[in-house]
């Protein structure tokens, strides 16, 4: 039932997200022969399929353990430990692999990311310059002294 139902879920916000994809955009959208959009079509349609698939094969092994568990046949040693830990890690794992598959598969994913990632850098490095560390370290200097001569 917990793996199921999300599963289920999924599969069909997926399904109409491919209907609307394959239909156009609401159904307002004239069928289009040009080929960069049957192309990006195409693509989003492989990446939904694709993420899809990887929340099923990481939830399947620990779904499978927990009900071997529940049904006493799931015997404990060492080995049944170690998968049983492997399949956690593959569950817990999931989320973690979206953002990978994202940017693996979808060109403007990768390309919008990559813009918001070089921004963000761009921001930290003015802390990195020797002018701005120069100041902070003045300021920390200042502080220091205002306050050895305020405990005198």
């Amino acid at each position: 039932m917990l793996y199921g139902l999300p599963l289920a879920i999924i599969t069909i916000l997926y399904l109409c997200i491919l209907t609307t994809l394959r239909n156009g955009s609401l159904g307002t959208e004239q069928p289009s022969h040009d080929n960069s959009r049957s192309k990006a079509k195409k693509n989003a349609s492989r990446l939904i399929i694709i993420v899809t698939l990887v929340y099923a094969l990481c939830g399947l092994p620990i779904h499978i353990v927990l009900i071997l568990k529940s049904l006493d046949l799931y015997s404990i040693n060492d080995l049944t430990i170690g998968i049983q830990i492997t399949a956690h890690v593959m569950f817990y794992m999931n989320p973690c692999l979206n953002p990978i598959l994202y940017a693996g598969l979808s060109e403007h994913f990768r390309t919008e990311f990559l813009k918001i990632l070089n921004q963000k850098c761009n921001y930290f490095r003015q802390f990195r310059s020797p002018s701005v560390l120069e100041n902070i370290g003045n300021e920390m200097k200042a502080k220091d002294e205002e306050t050895s001569l305020s405990i005198k």
